[in-house]
C-alpha cells in the first residue's frame, strides 16, 4: 500500500507540474468599403438658334470622376427637333467612339467604345460636338413647330469588372426604358 501511495503521488506531483504550451495571436480586422462609379454631365455652350441648313456647337461631355470602378458608360439622346416624325436637328455623334444599343421613339441608347477606367485620373468623354438642322424638311411653314424643343442628354455608367458589356447592355436599357 505504501509503494501505491508513493507511485500516486508521484504521478500527482508530475501531472500539476506539467504545462501544455500555447500560443494566441491578436485579432485581424477586416474592414470593407463599396466600391463607387462618380460620372457628370456637363455642356459650355448655349443659346441655339435653328437655322434651316445650319449648325450649332455643342460640346456634351461625360466625366467619369476619379476614383470610379473601371465601367461602361452611356448616354441617351432624346432629340425632340421633329417635324411630322422626321428628326430635323442631327447631333454629330461619332460613331467609331460611341454605338447605338437601343432606341424608342424619339430617344437613342449609345455605349461609349471602350471600357473607361478612372481609377487614377477624370476621363472626359466627348458625346457630340454639334446639331445640324434640316434645310430641306424646315421649312417657313413648319420652322415655329420647333420654338422651345430640346435635345435632352442624360449619362449612365455601369461596372465593367465582373460582368459583361450585354449584362451593362441590359441594365442601361432598363434604366432608361429602352427595349
Amino acid at each position: 500500500i505504501a509503494v501505491v501511495a508513493i507511485a500516486l503521488a508521484v504521478v500527482t506531483a508530475a501531472s500539476v507540474t506539467v504545462a501544455w504550451l500555447s500560443a494566441k495571436t491578436d485579432p485581424v480586422t477586416n474592414t470593407f468599403t463599396v466600391g463607387k462609379i462618380e460620372i457628370e454631365l456637363d455642356e459650355t455652350t448655349s443659346g441655339y438658334k435653328i437655322v434651316p441648313g445650319g449648325t450649332d456647337a455643342k460640346d456634351p461631355t461625360v466625366t467619369v470622376l476619379s476614383g470610379s470602378e473601371k465601367c461602361f458608360v452611356y448616354v441617351l439622346v432624346e432629340n425632340n427637333l421633329v417635324i411630322d416624325g422626321n428628326v430635323v436637328g442631327v447631333p454629330n455623334i461619332d460613331s467609331t467612339k460611341w454605338t447605338s444599343v437601343g432606341t424608342s421613339d424619339n430617344k437613342t441608347l449609345y455605349r461609349y467604345a471602350s471600357e473607361v477606367d478612372a481609377t487614377t485620373g477624370d476621363v472626359e468623354i466627348p458625346v457630340f460636338t454639334a446639331v445640324t438642322y434640316d434645310g430641306e424638311k424646315i421649312t417657313s411653314a413648319n420652322i415655329n413647330d420647333l420654338k422651345d424643343e430640346t435635345i435632352i442628354i442624360t449619362a449612365y455608367a455601369h461596372q465593367s469588372v465582373n460582368t459583361t458589356q450585354g449584362v451593362a447592355d441590359a441594365a442601361a436599357k432598363a434604366e432608361f426604358g429602352i427595349n
